[in-house]
């Protein structure tokens, strides 16, 4: 969830930063950057044929550059590709710091703690924690999946570690939506009715010392939260929103957001349609698919079922309404993540193209080259060879490239 991209150098090491171009779309979007770097909120809209976290990454060794450390916030399932991408980026390195796949049983983990700016785990629990913010917060806000927060500040209510807690806000809530394999999905506005019947219910269950800071953080976001009710827990997911009233937020010297660029596609976009449905369009089960789609694409095992089995949908209601709301069938999304994936390798490293293929979820490597060719126009081979020249041309030219 979160990634620390650099760690401030001290004084003497501070030189200035050296921006020769790359031929990188996003280097663009980098010089907005830089034309406002003195404002303490800056907004960038990232068109989708350009990469967020390469976006990140060219701010971020910027700001290390000039001895400033740096936070870059995205959700769970991004976290690996991100990194792919740094360290394609020459002169840039990133350090794990969350690696998802946690169940989060205290909350939040110690990661999440540092990375939000918060000295401690202990002291992060605790009314008043220690701050030590980072010089510069980039968020991923575009790419931010709905849960994010709610990963972090959750408060969970264990039918068997606390039962009568459990019961008495099972029966305030209801029982679960018919068909939907015991899950029921409370938005906010049918929450917003019974949050402060709720509220005074999990007080006294949610103030001890593993959890206080948690609740009280929660608590002036109580009604826009969204609930999720299964058989043996609640939880209970705050909104997006409360991610600006952290510590680590509000005390960053800079915070910058990469948001979704509004209205057409820019000129110059990847061929093959959208790579992003706008996700406030889409129903709860296909939003959730979308997200498990890109985070899990290069699976080769990958199956619709899958997929409908992990939103609590059917295969045939997924695959239909995926379509409706889309766009696209399926298959065609998840070519599609294969592809654009594979060509950005192909662009940014050296990994060959045998392998390539199998990253991005080919078992058999003319699978991986005819569905390439069909899709780009070239064989793999090709697009390596013409990306090179550009990048030589560009050099050679002393400027930027146009995307490939």
């Amino acid at each position: 969830m979160f990634v620390l991209q650099g760690a401030a150098r001290p004084a003497a090491e501070v030189r200035a930063p050296r921006r020769a171009g790359r031929g990188l779309p996003e280097e663009r979007l980098l010089e907005l950057y830089l034309s406002r770097i003195d404002e303490t909120d800056v907004e960038l809209e990232v068109p989708d044929w350009q990469d967020p976290a390469v976006a990140a990454s060219l701010i971020a060794e910027d700001a290390m550059a000039r001895g400033r450390n740096t936070v870059y916030v995205t959700g769970d399932e991004l976290v690996d590709p991100a990194l792919t991408r740094f360290d394609a980026m020459p002169g840039v390195r990133a350090v794990r710091l969350h690696g998802a796949r946690n169940p989060l049983r205290d909350l939040v983990a110690y990661h999440n703690a540092q990375a939000l700016g918060v000295l401690g785990f202990s002291s992060y629990f605790g009314a008043t924690p220690r701050i030590d913010p980072a010089d510069l917060v980039v968020l991923d806000a575009g790419r931010m999946p709905e849960g994010l927060v709610g990963s972090l500040f959750m408060v969970r209510v264990d039918r068997r570690l606390q039962p009568q807690a459990y019961g008495e806000l099972r029966a305030l809530l209801g029982r679960p939506d018919p068909g939907r394999r015991g899950v029921k999905v409370i938005e906010p506005p049918e929450w917003a009715r019974v949050a402060g019947r709720a509220a005074e219910l999990l007080t006294g269950l949610l103030c001890g010392n593993e959890t206080q800071f948690v609740w009280l953080r929660l608590q002036p976001f109580l009604r826009d939260c969204e609930v999720v009710v299964r058989p043996d827990d609640i939880e209970i997911r705050p909104p997006h929103r409360m991610l600006r009233a952290l510590p680590g937020y509000r005390h960053a010297g800079q915070r910058v957001h990469l948001g979704a660029a509004s209205g057409a596609r820019a000129a110059g976009e990847d061929a093959g349609g959208p790579e992003r449905p706008e996700t406030a369009a889409l129903s709860p089960s296909v939003r959730y698919a979308v997200d498990y789609l890109r985070a899990r694409f290069a699976d080769p095992d990958l199956t619709l079922n899958q997929v409908a089995h992990a939103v609590y949908v059917s295969r045939y209601h997924l695959s239909r309404s995926f379509r409706d709301q889309t766009g696209q069938r399926f298959i065609d999304f998840v070519t599609m993540l294969r592809m654009n994936e594979a060509r950005f390798l192909l662009r940014e490293t050296d990994t060959s193209i045998t392998d390539i293929a199998r990253a991005v979820g080919y078992r058999e490597l003319s699978h991986f080259q005819r569905t390439f060719k069909k899709r780009f126009g070239m064989s793999a081979s090709g697009y390596r060879a013409e990306a090179q020249r550009r990048e030589l041309d560009a050099r050679s030219r002393g400027r930027g490239l146009s995307p490939v």
